[in-house]
């Protein structure tokens, strides 16, 4: 909303309209005026077996089928699972990685690893950004970030590296959950 100047002493408001970008499911689109802000980053916040990750998917899904590619990156679920997950409602996840419109990328960080200096997401961050470039696309999946932000020893440390990646995304104008 902005406000608008005017000669009395009450103002008023003008909205602006945002850019939308389609969620595949009907009812949701309704919910939130047309779809997900475009080019700037949604939480889904939901316990386990809550459906995030399916109603993730399916973003992607429905971007993929009307030409915008994808990227999905999981923290928890293997890519396989993720496949066959979606498979259960017949979606054709492989099909849709081997014409380029979906990357599924298992970030899975290995608990017994050593790291040597502090950990950083600028590694992610280059993947990412290769991906995108190659794909040709602003659409962007996280899957399961609380798995990603125990690997910081401090939850102020934690919090900066996430405020880089959300800026990063930002900055990139990344529609992504």
């Amino acid at each position: 909303m902005v406000r608008e100047k005017t000669t009395s002493s009450v103002s008023t408001f003008k909205c602006i309209p945002l850019g939308k970008v389609r969620t595949g499911i009907d009812g949701l689109e309704d919910v939130l005026n047309g779809g997900y802000p475009e080019g700037r980053t949604t939480m889904i916040k939901g316990g386990p077996g809550s459906g995030k990750t399916l109603l993730a998917t399916q973003f992607l899904v429905q971007n993929a089928l009307q030409g915008t590619p994808g990227i999905l990156v999981t923290f928890e679920e293997s890519a396989e699972e993720i496949r066959k997950n979606a498979a259960t409602v017949g979606w054709d996840l492989p099909g849709l990685e081997k014409k380029g419109k979906i990357f599924i990328y298992h970030a899975r960080i290995d608990a017994t690893a050593v790291t040597a200096g502090p950990f950083s997401l600028k590694g992610l961050i280059a993947i990412i950004s290769g991906q995108a470039k190659s794909m040709g696309t602003n659409r962007l999946v996280i899957d399961a970030i609380d798995i990603l932000m125990r690997r910081f020893d401090d939850s102020s440390r934690a919090r900066d590296e996430l405020g880089s990646l959300h800026d990063w995304m930002r900055g990139e104008k990344f529609t992504s959950l």
